[in-house]
Formats: C-alpha cells, structure tokens, sequence
C-alpha cells in the first residue's frame, strides 16, 4: 500500500530518529535520479507499515496499584512479517567473523563499567569472547565452555602485564538458549558482579586494577579465538548500574543514557545507537533474528505508563512490564502503540476489590455456651456481583467461614466459652475467579458482649468432685453445730 513519497538527499542518509532507523531501511524502497539540476537525489517511497496486531493484558481484573503486564504482536501491513525479521542480531561462525570498532577515549574505561548484551551462544569446548576491549587491558567478557570450565561466564582486566581472571560458572547451562548478559564493575568496592536475565547471579573482587590500551573493540573475537553463537544488544557504560536498572532491561525498559557509550542494536547495520559515535565494522557475521529496538508504549487518557523497547523478530511479540494499574475501582482502556504504527490496539483492564456490605450475628448479647452465627456479605465491588462459596472462600479472624446457600451470606458458629465483649471482622480472602486479594469493609467490626449466668461458678464446681464433696461435708457439719447451739439455747430457755 502505498502512502508516502518524499525526497532524500543521497549526501545526508539516515537522518531519522533512533527506533526508525531499521524500520525506514527494511520497509522501503530507494531509487537514484540526476535529473535535478545534476544533483544526484534518492527517492525513498514506504510500501508498507507497521501495526500491532494483537494486544492483551495478563490480568484483566486487578487489585488498585497491582503490577501489570501488556503483551502483543507487531507486523508489516499486507505481508504480516515482525520488523527487522531476519536481520536483527549477528551470527558468528567460530571460525573468523567479528565485529570490529575502532579505539576511542570512551570505551578506554578503567573505572566504573557496565558491560550488556543478549548472546544465544552454541556450546563448543573453547574460549569464546564476546566484548573484548582487551583482556589484559580494560575489560573482556566472554563465554568459557572449556573442558572444566563448567559453562562459565568469564570476565577478564589487567595492567598490561598480568591479567584478573573472574569466573561464574554454571551460568551458560542451556545451549542455544538466550541469555540476558550484564557484568557490573564497581572501582570503588573492586568487585566484579554477574546478572543473568536480569537477576543477581554472582559476585566477586579483584586486586589488579585494569590500564588503557590502543587496542580496538572486538565483538566476537579476541587474536584468534572465537564466538560460536548469536550476539544482539549490546551496551557499555562507564558507570555502575542498579540491579533495579538492569531488571528494568532485562525487561526492554530503558529510562535513561547516563553512561551509555556504546549502543549496537544490530538492527540492520551496526551503527552505534548513543551519542559516542562508536559504529563498528562488520567482519562475516550473518544477519539472523534477535530483538529489534522499537519503542512501545502504554498509555491511558492520554498519559503515558511504559515504554520498552525490544520486539521478537521472529514472532513479532513484545511485551511491557511494570505498568502500576490505578488506585480506584472503576474500568480502564489502556492504549498500546508505537509511533511507527498505522493500527494500535486497546486494552481494557477493571480495578476491582471485594467489597464487605454487611455483617452481623444472631444476638449482640448471649451466655457463655450459647452458639451464635457470625455472618458478613461480600461482592465485587465494581459491578456488585456476588462472591460466593464459588467465587472462593472468605476468612473471619484468621479461620474459615462457610457460605450459606440458604441465607445468601458468609456464616461462622461461634460457641463463647468465657465471658466479655468478643470482636469479629474479615481478615483475609481468596478469591479464585479473578485473584483479588483487596479488602473494603464498609461493614466494620462486629461485636458480641458474653455473659455468665449467676449459677455458672457453682456449676464449675462439680467439675472437681474431692473440692464437692469436702465443701458438702463442711456445711453438713456447719448445719450440725448450728443445730447443736439452737438446742442448747431451747434447753437453757426452757430451765429458766
């Protein structure tokens, strides 16, 4: 489909924004004319666009503020192809192929560093770089699957005579997996710390500092060893991350470029995408799917959540994270888009909570021993539905109570056994149909005041049958005496 022609000037190519760089490569066509004025002018027309053919939410019915995660698919208009698909992450062969970036004051880094990327190594028993400034120099991560090595993640720096060698094993332990690699350098504690897709894997510290070199960035090689496997997404700081950060990338969330020397996204081309200006030269690697850098983004009334950044080649599938639902109970269209975008999708996810109307029990006051029923009558409180004995099970301080089909409520028998004012209240739900978790008792705490009739201490009595007997022999005596001085009394009356 046809619906933009405009003219590019063959002397500035590649002047769009970031995430359009694949896109304007991959989704056009490019014709060379010197017909004006004998300047030689390109004429780049779009043939088709992007849009996202799916959307959804991993949970469509939530707690206020509960983490939401969106998902989808991205495609090519008519041809239903992801973006960038096949060209999107570099193959090396293992046997010569690398990617080569010329030396540079930025990437000369011997303080803080943070080293990331996205490898999908091919298991063989050799050393196998894969950033390596220089491993006796700045910095090198690599993959050691040497014999005894045991699928390590291998860091190396040095001084320029000797070299630190740091090793995580264990952490390559799938072949042909993607892994979500990020080495953290911290000068100041001189530790060397490992993350795994996203999570803390390792740490361990170093006592030689590393020095520059003139050495090049190699990306896949170092002298004559080489990377089996598939490289996307690699980045370099000169800073320390946060384990937050690299979490949030991890999961395509880039908020910032603090730090950020070095960017190839290997979309296409291996420009670098910061502000470095660090492109590298490919040398044999083939293009293959990995993850294209495409900004997408959540937004509701018009404000913006989320944006993440990655987007599965092969599939097209994309996801984004860590988007806060809203604190009120109501229904809410999120809208999923990239600016590239001719169709975008709308997400619909309802705020909910269990809703406490009422509650109450047989008698507000009772003896010890009578048993009563506690009961309360909960709903959904966005559309005010039920929940029932089916919706899962509603818990009265801490214990279980029973729905009552009958009744139409939640009940408890509550059987007093010492006196006072006893309180009842909802401390707890499972809710099976929707997960929510969230609690609004407008019905509050219920009492019950516990009363002891006036015989009760004599009954206890009989509970102890030695303490009966012994008082009924005391007062049998008792009576005897009073008798006794009753008769003396009668008597001595009776002789006056």
């Amino acid at each position: 489909m046809l619906l933009l022609n405009f003219l590019v000037l063959t002397a500035t190519p590649n002047q769009y924004p970031e995430t359009s760089n694949d896109l304007l490569l991959s989704n056009s066509l490019t014709f060379t004319t010197n017909h004006f004025n004998d300047r030689s002018v390109s004429f780049s027309t779009f043939e088709r666009d992007l849009y996202i053919s799916s959307a959804t939410v991993d949970d469509s019915r939530v707690n206020p503020n509960q983490i939401l995660t969106f998902r989808g698919t991205l495609h090519y208009t008519e041809i239903n192809i992801p973006p960038a698909s096949g060209k999107s992450a570099l193959r090396f062969d293992g046997i010569d192929d690398y990617v080569e970036i010329p030396n540079a004051p930025s990437l000369q880094i011997t303080n803080d560093l943070t080293i990331e990327f996205w490898v999908k190594p091919f298991i063989k028993e050799v050393f196998q770089p894969c950033v390596s400034k220089s491993f006796i120099h700045e910095y090198e991560v690599s993959v050691d699957t040497r014999e005894g090595a045991r699928k390590a993640l291998a860091y190396r720096h040095g001084n320029g005579t000797s070299f630190e060698a740091i090793n995580f094993p264990e952490f390559f332990v799938d072949e042909e997996a993607w892994y979500h690699v990020v080495v953290v350098r911290d000068a100041d504690q001189k530790s060397v710390t490992a993350y795994k897709n996203g999570r803390y894997f390792g740490q361990k510290n170093y006592t030689i500092n590393p020095v520059t070199s003139v050495n090049p960035l190699f990306i896949g090689r170092r002298t004559s060893l080489y990377l089996k496997g598939v490289l996307d997404e690699i980045r370099i700081y000169n800073c320390v991350l946060s384990s937050d950060e690299i979490n949030e990338h991890y999961l395509g969330i880039f908020k910032n470029k603090a730090g950020l020397v070095l960017h190839l996204s290997f979309d296409g081309d291996a420009k670098d995408r910061s502000e470095s200006g660090n492109d590298g030269d490919i040398q044999g690697p083939t293009w293959t799917d990995g993850y294209a850098n495409i900004e997408l983004k959540v937004k509701l009334e018009g404000v913006l959540k989320q944006t993440a950044s990655l987007v599965n080649s092969t599939s097209g599938a994309f996801v984004i994270p860590l988007v806060t639902a809203e604190s009120n109970v109501g229904k809410y269209d999120y809208t999923i888009y990239t600016e590239n975008a001719l169709e975008n999708q709308t997400v619909s996810v309802i705020v909910d909570r269990i809703k406490i109307t009422k509650g109450g029990s047989d008698r507000t006051a009772v003896f010890v021993g009578e048993e009563q029923t506690v009961w309360f009558i909960a709903v959904y409180e966005f559309d005010n539905s039920t929940f029932d004995g089916t919706s899962g099970m509603l818990y009265m301080n801490g214990s279980a109570m029973e729905w009552s089909v009958e009744n139409e409520r939640w009940e408890y028998k509550y059987v007093p056994d010492v006196p006072g004012v006893k309180f009842f209240s909802i401390t707890g739900v499972l809710d099976v149909k929707y997960g929510l978790s969230v609690i609004n008792d407008v019905a509050g705490v219920q009492t019950i005041t516990v009363q002891q009739h006036w015989y009760t201490p004599i009954l206890r009595l009989f509970r102890y049958p030695l303490i009966c007997i012994g008082i009924i022999i005391i007062l049998f005596f008792a009576v005897l005496f009073r008798l006794r001085i009753l008769e003396v009394k009668i008597e001595k009356a009776q002789n006056e």
